[in-house]
């Protein structure tokens, strides 16, 4: 009779297993805000903004600065090698794999995206409010098919190795400000209402469709997908970071008005949607905490002058937890308003990302 063969065991790779499990888990508590003995945390030493590493072509010379991004110019892989992970795990955190930033909502939307020193820019395209009666969306564009070429081509490298993240997508209220130059946007906010709701309208449209049909091209990862690579963040469904920097602009009555019922409307689209803030715009925090399909909101920490120190952003942080919303703090704080954060916030649905200075 034949001999039956034993699979070889990996100890090291059953542990690895394991300890994946237990983020997962511990992830999926972040959402749900289950009871839990600790938030998320990750801690390291603050350091300044790094550029993005060089974009490359594809006859393989690196893209120079002022040179316009357009479809089909880079070598995907090349450009986004930099940042594949070399280890699954860190602490209570994943690490994933995205395609490269590339202004991706505002280069669908129309605009014009150009290396400019240690980042990349969008140009505005809309110069009158005649103009956006031209806007068309059918649901794809050369740079949403360049954008799922690129998930492509990464899941094919990474093979399951890796989950993949979702690349950085800024939301209707940032295209808007990218695609219209700043003083013609924001004076028409009293000017010429009409004309702004239909171009958030448009916007919302086609950032919805991009992220949707990049969530429906990407593979999932233990049932569930990753937002941003930086965050190390896995949701256990259908999931959406999105950003609307451009609210340090608007006033909390302004910012209802205009995109409360944007937000809702992404926020429906996804299970788990969370949104990208910046302690700039503090002012707004308890307008997104009033979004009844948004189930966590994302504060970044911006040092002074920029934004608030973080204990006096606390009652705006205990309003989020009030309102049943998971919370994703990240940036630069001392030991002592880490401290602060851990003692007067509640450990479910919390997760802190400190960056001790």
């Amino acid at each position: 009779m034949g001999q039956v063969r034993q699979e070889a065991r990996d100890p090291a790779g059953e542990r690895a297993s394991d300890a994946m499990q237990v983020v997962l888990e511990r992830h999926r508590a972040f959402w749900e805000r289950g009871a839990t003995d600790r938030p998320l945390l990750h801690v390291r030493p603050y350091k300044e903004y790094e550029p993005y590493a060089p974009y490359v072509r594809r006859d393989g010379q690196p893209l120079l600065d002022g040179t316009e991004l357009t479809p089909g110019l880079l070598d995907h892989l090349a450009t986004s090698t930099p940042y594949r992970p070399q280890v699954p795990l860190d602490g209570d955190f994943i690490h994933g794999w995205g395609p490269y930033d590339s202004c991706w909502t505002e280069a669908i939307l129309g605009c014009h995206v150009v290396r400019a020193g240690p980042s990349v820019w969008s140009e505005p395209f809309i110069h009158g409010w005649d103009e956006i009666d031209g806007l068309s969306w059918a649901g794809s564009s050369a740079w949403l098919e360049e954008l799922l070429e690129i998930s492509r081509a990464l899941a094919a490298e990474v093979q399951g190795e890796f989950p993949l993240c979702q690349p950085l997508l800024r939301g209707p209220l940032d295209m808007a400000e990218a695609a219209v130059p700043t003083d013609l946007l924001f004076t028409s906010f009293y000017d010429n209402p009409a004309a702004v709701h239909k171009l958030l309208d448009h916007c919302t449209d086609v950032f919805v469709t991009t992220a949707r049909r990049w969530l429906d091209t990407t593979p999932q990862f233990h049932g569930g997908y990753m937002i941003r690579y930086e965050w190390g963040l896995w949701a256990p469904g259908s999931t959406v970071q999105f950003q609307a920097d451009a609210m340090r602009n608007l006033s909390p009555r302004m910012y209802r008005s205009f995109m409360f019922e944007i937000d809702r409307r992404i926020s429906a689209q996804f299970e788990y949607p969370i949104i990208h803030t910046h302690s700039g715009s503090a002012h707004i925090l308890p307008v997104l905490a009033q979004v009844p399909e948004l189930r966590a909101i994302e504060v970044v920490l911006d040092p002074a002058p920029y934004g608030p120190p973080p204990l006096t952003l606390m009652p705006h942080l205990q309003t989020i937890q009030a309102a049943n919303k998971s919370l994703l703090i990240n940036g630069p704080m001392r030991r002592s308003d880490l401290d602060a954060i851990l003692e007067n916030l509640s450990p479910a649905g919390l997760c802190i990302r400190a960056a001790l200075i």
